[in-house]
């Protein structure tokens, strides 16, 4: 007889296969649920060396998925550099010269100073820094620091004269330098203007960090971030080799456990189709803690730096409808040679003239006699017709939106475009309605990662403000939960394998201090995380 190595007890287990299916307990055994049901029938694999598990009176759902992070990059930033959006958060751009000033003095003159996160809706200016502000606060350093999501950053004048960016550096395609009134570049890069200064790129005038530090950056952020949070699995969005190897060095070495899907950009990166072509890669390439997830493109930019591109003009700038990072043809050629090698197509659009872009290149470019599970990323952040939803459904696309982003952006989205528009945003119910598979991430460090603080944003569609979005537009707890866990299985080809809690699955858990039903629903993002578990051990506890 078969006894387990682990039993798990003293708890609710959600099983997320169908909505109130509940069990009382569940077994382990080599790292895959082997049994679930009553806690007397699940006792009976009790052998003399099975190790019972006290949840200590929680929640237990199957592990939360974020599927879609810049982890590495986050972790980077986390651990070597300034983050402007931390606490205490950044209010005026006074108080980030401040932050700059304090760096730079345990810096040697000439060493670059990094940050991230600056988020100019905070501060009292209304705007980002320029040259001349970063200048004052360190002017014998050159500074590059970005905004949320880094499709602006903003860099002073040594940084701008070590990239070669001049008065007569032209705006190159898919981006643009913002100047002031006689011509001269004022440090805000867009998109595609960074231009040399983009950590990690090949022609970055930035010196990467050393492979240690990319291992340690992993290690701290599964440990004080993944795993407080819930979290047993992942999208990377992934632009080196060097990346790729700190994946695979800190899963061998034990530091760094989450389940990893990796998503290799080919456009703006250090990789191209032509050399995953050459090595032979194919989707799914790898194993349970770490694999090829599939190829990521970006067709335009961030619509919070009003860099996405619509049909319209974004209001109060006639004339700006955004910027286009990579033209149709280009876009058309990478989807479908991706879908050729094998390689499953990840494409981000933001504005609806990129959602356009996105379907039509699905459409031509991807064999959808096949189970494809192509991703569209950021598909419903803002306003989408039925025409696109029906498209989107009628290829077979998955529609991965940002439900965190509702309560960290939501604010914004309203100063840039208005209340009445963002009330037809993020339309979680019409596309569930329809019959559209949609998955819930965070972003990541775009957002904070905590799958809870989306699931509260999908239910009560509130911002930071108290604003609600779209309340025609939320969706239940159930169904929310749904997106980070049995939905975003499905997604990466994982259905059989995690996403619900019944045997044969692996034994990834997540511990709650209380079920999300029995709470204030604007506090479900507080609930606390007892135990975030992967193959059945812990690597995250803490006490109710």
């Amino acid at each position: 007889m078969l006894h387990a190595d682990k039993i798990f007890y003293n708890a609710r287990f959600i099983t997320m296969e169908r909505e109130g299916d509940e069990v009382e307990a569940l077994a382990v055994y080599d790292g895959k649920i082997v049994a679930t049901g009553s806690r007397a029938s699940v006792l009976e694999l009790k052998g003399a060396e099975t190790e019972m598990v006290d949840c200590g009176g929680g929640v237990v759902f199957p592990g939360f998925s974020d599927t879609h992070t810049h982890i590495l990059s986050t972790a980077l930033t986390y651990v070597h550099e300034i983050n402007f959006d931390a606490e205490p958060r950044t209010r005026s751009i006074a108080e980030l010269q401040e932050k700059i000033r304090e760096r730079a003095k345990t810096k040697p003159k000439g060493e670059w100073i990094l940050g991230s996160q600056v988020r100019d809706e905070n501060y009292v200016e209304k705007r980002y820094p320029t040259r001349w502000e970063l200048d004052e606060a360190a002017p014998e350093h050159p500074i590059l620091i970005r905004g949320s999501g880094s499709h602006i950053v903003c860099a002073n004048s040594l940084a701008l004269e070590l990239a070669g960016i001049t008065r007569d550096t032209v705006d190159p395609p898919g981006g643009s330098i913002d100047r002031d009134e006689q011509g001269e570049p004022n440090g805000i890069l867009r998109e595609r203007g960074k231009l040399g200064l983009t950590l990690g790129e090949t022609n970055s005038v930035i010196p990467d960090y050393t492979f240690e530090q990319y291992v340690e950056a992993l290690e701290v952020i599964g440990r004080d971030v993944l795993g407080p949070s819930g979290i047993t699995s992942i999208c990377a969005m992934t632009v080196s080799p060097q990346e790729v190897r700190a994946h695979q060095v800190a899963l061998k070495q034990d530091r760094f456990p989450v389940r990893t899907n990796l998503l290799l950009r080919v456009i703006e990166s250090n990789f191209t189709l032509e050399d995953l072509a050459t090595i032979g890669l194919e989707n799914g390439y790898g194993n349970d803690s770490l694999k090829i997830g599939g190829v990521k493109v970006s067709i335009d930019g961030g619509s919070l730096q009003r860099n996405a591109s619509m049909y319209h003009d974004y209001p109060g700038e006639p004339g700006n409808k955004g910027l286009i990072r990579i033209p149709q043809p280009e876009l058309d050629d990478s989807v479908t040679t991706a879908d050729q090698m094998g390689l499953r197509n990840v494409i981000h659009s933001i504005g609806d003239h990129a959602y356009d872009m996105a379907l039509s290149a699905v459409e031509d470019g991807v064999d959808l006699t096949r189970d494809h599970r192509t991703r569209i990323e950021h598909l419903g952040n803002l306003p989408i017709t039925n025409e696109q939803i029906q498209k989107a459904l009628e290829l077979g696309v998955v529609a991965s939106p940002q439900p965190q982003f509702i309560w960290t952006y939501g604010d914004k989205w309203i100063d840039i475009f208005g209340r009445e528009a963002m009330e037809k945003a993020f339309p979680f119910r019409t596309m569930l309605d329809a019959g559209l598979t949609v998955i819930g991430n965070s972003d990541f460090g775009m957002s904070p990662i905590n799958p809870l603080v989306g699931v509260q944003a999908a239910v009560t569609r509130k911002t930071q403000n108290g604003v609600v979005l779209g309340a025609d537009q939320s969706i239940s707890v159930y169904e929310a939960l749904e997106l980070y866990t049995s939905n975003a299985a499905w997604s990466d080809f994982d259905e059989n394998k995690r996403g619900v809690i019944k045997p044969g699955m692996l034994a990834d858990l997540t511990v709650l201090a209380a079920h999300p039903d029995d709470v204030d629903p604007d506090t479900i993002g507080e609930i606390k995380v007892l135990k975030t578990i992967i193959g059945g051990n812990a690597y995250f506890e803490q006490d109710m």
